[in-house]
This record gives structure tokens, C-alpha cells and sequence, in this order.
């Protein structure tokens, strides 16, 4: 039974990505109503339905960004013929990447498309890159302050 309700989700987030974009918030004010009626209201009567709201958000953007849509994978035959030697070649972890400008997670046939958003999704990768090593940075400081003190 989970294994088919899992399914659904995976369906019904690409059956609304097609309509909407890849906008997890709005993925989610979609498939909550059609999927989580009943837990939607009594997440409602409960005070809880932001939380509710967050953490199906929060999956929905999970498989937006880590699944490769309906079918599994990139669909090359929407790439121009140019760039699928290139993509096959590089493997991305993603069929989509955050482009701030919009939003949203942009498709990789959209990114080559228009390529200030491919610019923009590049950037947006790096900054987070930085974030974490920054964050990493704080903790070896940590760390070592730590072993200062034990000594």
C-alpha cells in the first residue's frame, strides 16, 4: 500500500509540473487537496497545516530535483542533437536545477534554451557550494577548539 501511494505522489507531482512548472510550493497547493484531503483537514483543525503543507513542499521539491520525471530520465529527444553527446557524456545528478530569477527548478532542455537561466543555475550551485564549505570551515573550527580544551 505505501509502495502505491509513494507512486501516486511521483505521478501526480510530474502530472503538475507539466501544468505549473517545476514550483514545489505550488506542486504541493495542488496535490494536497487531491491526494491528502482528509490529513489536510485535520492538520487544519489542528493547527498544523503549515507544518503539513512544509514537509509535503519540502518532498515535493525532493523529487523534483533527485527523480528524472515520468519517464526516468532526461527526455534527449527534446535536446538539441548538438548537446546530447554533451549531457550523456557528463551526467548530470539532476534533470532540473533552481534558477533564482524564476523561482523554480528549470528542466536541463529549458536551461539550454535559454542560457542566462543556465548561467544563473550555475551561480546559484557554486553560492550553496560556498555555503557548505563555509559552514564546514565553522565546524573544523569548532572542532578544534574542542581538542584544545579536552587537552
Amino acid at each position: 500500500m505505501l509502495n502505491k501511494r509513494y507512486t501516486r505522489l511521483h505521478e501526480a507531482v510530474w502530472e503538475e509540473a507539466a501544468e505549473v512548472g517545476a514550483s514545489a510550493p505550488e506542486i504541493a497547493d495542488r496535490i494536497i487537496p487531491k491526494l491528502y484531503p482528509r490529513t489536510a483537514a485535520e492538520a487544519r483543525q489542528e493547527d498544523a497545516d503549515l507544518m503539513f503543507r512544509t514537509g509535503v513542499v519540502n518532498k515535493v521539491s525532493e523529487i523534483l530535483k533527485k527523480s528524472k520525471g515520468p519517464c526516468g530520465q532526461i527526455d534527449f529527444k527534446e535536446i538539441d542533437e548538438e548537446f546530447r553527446r554533451v549531457l550523456k557524456r557528463l551526467k548530470l545528478n539532476s534533470n532540473a536545477y533552481y534558477v533564482e530569477s524564476v523561482g523554480q527548478y528549470v528542466e536541463v532542455q529549458g536551461l539550454i534554451a535559454e542560457p542566462d537561466m543556465l548561467d544563473e543555475a550555475e551561480q546559484h550551485l557554486r553560492r550553496k557550494g560556498e555555503e557548505c564549505i563555509a559552514e564546514a570551515d565553522k565546524l573544523a573550527a569548532l572542532k578544534r577548539a574542542l581538542r584544545r580544551r579536552r587537552k
